[in-house]
């Protein structure tokens, strides 16, 4: 199966409206509940359509239409939990959630893989015999993006979302 590395477009920013590293820093590293609760977040600016996936330092908030789609496309060996976050919007508050990857990580090719100094992956690929029954993949210490299974990144884009941007996503 093919992926792709799914991640927030920066040109739709978010904003929280109080400090949300403590917050970030639980969804990122800890998984599961984080250890605080997400702000609300404001839009940047005023955008002709509303971004799916809008840029938010590390938190990935996600759309109902976006997360609609990841639900129906989820894959059998996929657990993910979604955290409820407000986005605030000309007057409104909007229904946006992050993902949360409960499955066992994904493990690297470690052949394909470069770790920069702080652990983060600067360069990286997937072992393959790791995906199975994987469509939505959150890869360890990775600040933006997922990585789905082609059909998903079809679904998205029949469904005209905005605010997403694709790269490779590497499974040797």
């Amino acid at each position: 199966m093919m992926y792709h590395h799914m991640v927030p477009d920066p040109a739709y920013g978010l904003t929280p409206e109080t400090p949300d590293t403590e917050f970030r820093r639980s969804v990122l590293f800890d998984g599961g509940d984080p250890a605080i609760a997400p702000p609300a977040y404001r839009f940047r600016e005023h955008y002709a359509h509303r971004p799916a996936y809008p840029f938010s330092a590390g938190a990935g908030l996600m759309s109902p239409e976006l997360r609609a789609i990841l639900e129906a496309e989820i894959g059998s060996e996929d657990e993910i939990r979604w955290i409820q976050c407000t986005v605030l919007c000309d007057g409104q508050e909007l229904n946006y959630a992050v993902p949360v990857d409960l499955a066992p990580p994904p493990k690297f090719d470690a052949s394909q893989t470069d770790i920069g100094p702080s652990g983060v992956p600067a360069r990286w690929a997937l072992q393959s015999t790791g995906l199975k029954g994987r469509h939505v993949i959150k890869v360890p210490n990775l600040h933006s993006g997922l990585v789905v299974a082609d059909p998903i990144r079809r679904a998205v884009e029949m469904a005209g979302l905005v605010g997403i941007e694709w790269l490779d996503a590497r499974v040797s």
